[in-house]
């Protein structure tokens, strides 16, 4: 039987379990309370050993809200990403308190023995769980080599995402599990790279295209603002970004739309205009491309499954 999150075994030393969470919120002392707390881990006391078969082609999905995590130390006999769409809660992983918050993402491997200290009222998780042979199957695919116990951000939409997971939960779809997982990867590549070799014009200008204004007029501002020819920026965004400006800009343009669909009730020509599209046309064709179905059945689809998960 598998251990959903918050499930707890009765023949569990629940004292242990409660002094961890204890030394957690006494950090006062957090040299003490790493090392007794890394001492109770070592034990290897709360151990899932006993999992049902995964559905959905080697995965399992939940989506996890209104509840409590559960503050028994645990390991898997399978890989966990934790995604964050709202929130924040504390893992303690390997002994090691380690934060997410929203947007955020972090890579359990088999390994790793962890359990949640602390959780905000309104948090909101996906929790994928994925079969070492399918973990190992994207990770030839994709020939990135992920950070476990490291949280990352995902830049690609999350809404998106927790609206296709959701229906992937109730019908077979393994290919969008795949997909997810593949991005993910990705987004670890990606974080890395940015965070330890980026130039900072060539960061922050990016961060300034975000700017409507800035979006409209496309990948010649992101030069001005960045200080390089199109040549110069065109080898930079493929070595540090591995993709080019212009795919990048069109990224960040759906990224805005997406946000209008989702909060706004403007029409599909004013947000193809406000997220620096030139046409409507053009913008529908790449919203397909991208998310695989166009703006105005996104916009319903997302209402009919906020309304699920809302209920």
């Amino acid at each position: 039987m598998l251990f959903s999150l918050t499930e707890e075994r009765p023949f569990v030393n629940a004292q242990i379990s409660q002094i961890i969470s204890i030394l957690y919120h006494f950090r006062a002392r957090k040299k003490f309370c790493l090392l007794f707390t890394h001492i109770l881990l070592i034990m290897d006391i709360f151990r899932f050993e006993n999992y049902q078969e995964l559905k959905k082609d080697k995965y399992l999905f939940q989506l996890v809200q209104n509840r409590k995590l559960t503050k028994l130390n645990h390991r898997h006999d399978f890989y966990e990403i934790v995604l964050i769409i709202q929130g924040n809660v504390t893992h303690i992983v390997d002994g090691i308190p380690i934060k997410q918050t929203e947007n955020s993402f972090l890579m359990l491997s088999p390994d790793n023995a962890h359990f949640y200290a602390a959780q905000s009222k309104d948090l909101k998780l996906i929790s994928l769980s994925v079969l070492p042979e399918k973990f190992a199957e994207i990770e030839r695919a994709t020939e990135v080599s992920p950070i476990f116990a490291k949280p990352f951000t995902f830049e690609e939409n999350i809404d998106f995402w927790t609206n296709e997971l959701i229906l992937c939960s109730s019908q077979v779809k393994p290919q969008i599990m795949n997909k997810f997982l593949i991005s993910l990867f990705f987004a670890c590549w990606d974080a890395l790279k940015t965070l330890n070799y980026t130039p900072i014009n060539l960061h922050s200008s990016l961060q300034d295209m975000n700017d409507k204004e800035n979006l409209k007029k496309g990948v010649q501002r992101w030069c001005e603002l960045a200080g390089y020819s199109r040549a110069q920026l065109s080898r930079l965004s493929k070595e540090y970004y591995n993709d080019t400006p212009g795919h990048i800009i069109r990224k960040l343009k759906l990224r805005t739309a997406v946000k209008y669909l989702k909060n706004t009730t403007l029409s599909a020509e004013e947000i193809a205009d406000r997220s620096g599209f030139e046409s409507l046309s053009r913008f529908y064709v790449a919203f397909k491309e991208q998310y695989g179905t166009t703006p105005t059945k996104f916009r319903d689809n997302f209402s009919h499954i906020s309304d699920l998960v809302e209920k």
